[in-house]
């Protein structure tokens, strides 16, 4: 099992033992979503059992109870299970427990003392300092080695997690894993700036009703929808959205337009949990509009595109929520992140260095804001809203951002006016028709490609520039290979174009 370990998870073992050797008795182990937590757990349980010491491992959801008995299966480490509808396997040195099982069965005297353990594991340890958690572990635990697993040692709010752990073991970071090959890097679009003004706040975050009030509209939905079509068409992409009612309006807005989408939220029967899972396991949804469900316990590598339709103030959240979409899968070079609640503007990339403590005292989001305030900011581009950085141009579209304003130009001897940019009317004017001449030429490329007629280049033309073609220098262009920001904006107008039609029909109009 060891050998079957990367370097950065044979590392963290080592560390930990160190830790533990040292005096450590409650320890995390912070290691980004799909760096392989519950591998290395697997392995230290294996270690652990061989010795004859016994092993409880904790998690929060049937998924993950799932997903760990796999991978302690793999590792050969013998265990039962303690969840609902499973049959038990008491004599077993390693028990894989739900807590709200296990919490059960303890309130309801089904048992008189949870499994015995020398040393816990506990899944997802952000969520480990909830009352009836820490109940159980100060109950039956006293004198185990507690070792937590998290992508993100903090609380919910962003305050540390010290009233449980003493130490936090770091195996990796995103930037790291990314650079390995074990991640892939995110790009980030923010196509609509988030207008947060007024919203009220309730333990580090945003309150849900005010989200409500202002994202759960017609407008703002199909902005949504509409983006994501400009942008990730093609992506198998997870939506996280503020309420349930939120959620359906997104996974109805989705296939008014085509698009295979599904939703899911915490009250949903388990069965219909699963088959919509299950779906987006098999790529039968595209889309998967969710309401925090997702945000932890949800392994599907082929999600390419996460859409955060919603805000957030919670560093925790945020970087739970991206890193569904960072697992590498065949033919998946990068992430796309699209960001309707200003959330990277605010809080980095997932990918920036974070300063995570056990203390209490002050919120991780606020260190990392802190922090931020001395950066410079990235550019958003004008064009197709992609956020980068050390460059002038947009690698996506060519794009650049306005020039410093500049009043009047000395061009052979004359003052001349200038626009924003810097430039007189003659260079503006030139510059356009070079802008309009590639999009044209661009959008006969598609037209070729798909066997359109010329007409249908000119008239998506006239949509974009509110003109005809008509210039001399435009009405002979050649034929240009279509870029990704070119049929990029055709799915969009696609997909505009059949919202439309929706609309007319609900409206009872022939379109």
């Amino acid at each position: 099992m060891v050998s079957s370990l990367r370097p950065f998870q044979a590392q963290a073992i080592d560390r930990l033992r160190r830790a533990i050797s040292a005096g450590s008795r409650a320890l995390i182990l912070s290691s980004p979503t799909g760096s392989g937590k519950t591998m290395i757990s697997s392995a230290i349980a294996a270690g652990a059992v061989a010795k004859g010491r016994r092993v409880a491992f904790f998690a929060p959801r049937r998924e993950l109870i799932r997903q760990a008995s796999a991978t302690f299966g793999r590792a050969q480490v013998p265990h039962g299970i303690v969840m609902a509808g499973q049959r038990r396997c008491p004599q077993e040195p390693a028990q894989i427990c739900s807590w709200d099982t296990l919490r059960s069965w303890l309130d309801k005297g089904r048992i008189g003392r949870a499994p015995g353990a020398d040393l816990v594991i506990v899944d997802e340890a952000h969520l480990s300092v909830a009352p009836t958690y820490l109940r159980i572990l100060r109950e039956h635990y006293s004198n185990a080695i507690i070792l937590g697993l998290t992508a993100t040692p903090a609380r919910g709010d962003g305050r540390g997690l010290g009233m449980l752990y003493e130490q936090i073991i770091q195996a990796a970071t995103v930037q790291e894993l990314t650079e390995d090959g074990y991640l892939v890097p995110a790009r980030y679009f923010e196509p609509t700036p988030a207008d947060l003004s007024g919203l009220k706040q309730a333990r580090g975050d945003f309150e849900s009703a005010g989200i409500e009030q202002r994202w759960n509209t017609p407008k703002m939905v199909g902005d949504v929808v509409e983006q994501w079509g400009r942008i990730a068409p093609d992506r198998q992409t997870v939506v996280f959205a503020n309420s349930v009612a939120h959620a359906l309006s997104l996974r109805d807005r989705f296939r008014d337009v085509g698009v295979r989408a599904d939703y899911i939220h915490g009250g949903m029967q388990r069965a219909e949990r699963d088959a919509v899972t299950e779906r987006v396991y098999s790529g039968a949804s595209q889309v998967v509009v969710n309401v925090d469900v997702l945000t932890f316990g949800f392994d599907a590598p082929a999600l390419s595109c996460v859409v955060l339709a919603r805000p957030t103030k919670s560093l925790v959240r945020y970087h739970q929520t991206v890193g569904r979409v960072l697992r590498p899968a065949p033919g998946k070079e990068d992430a796309i992140v699209i960001d309707h609640g200003g959330v990277r503007r605010t809080l980095g990339r997932v990918s920036d260095p974070v300063e995570w403590t056990l203390s209490g005292a002050e919120r991780v989001q606020d260190r990392v804001v802190s922090r931020r305030k001395k950066e410079s900011e990235p550019i958003t581009c004008g064009e197709c809203s992609l956020v980068y950085e050390h460059r002038r141009d947009c690698p996506a579209c060519g794009w650049e951002p306005p020039r410093k304003r500049r009043e009047v130009a000395f061009v052979e001897g004359d003052l001349l006016e200038t626009d924003e940019q810097g430039r007189t009317k003659q260079q503006a004017q030139g510059d356009r028709l070079v802008e309009q001449a590639r999009f044209y030429a661009e959008l006969r490329g598609v037209a070729q490609q798909r066997g359109y007629k010329d007409g249908w280049a000119a008239n998506k033309f006239k949509e974009k520039f509110g003109t005809w073609p008509n210039h001399p220098s435009l009405r002979n262009v050649a034929p240009r290979e279509p870029g990704p920001a070119m049929l990029s904006w055709v799915k969009s107008r696609q997909i505009a174009f059949a919202k439309g039609k929706a609309k007319a029909k609900q409206a009872g109009v022939t379109v």
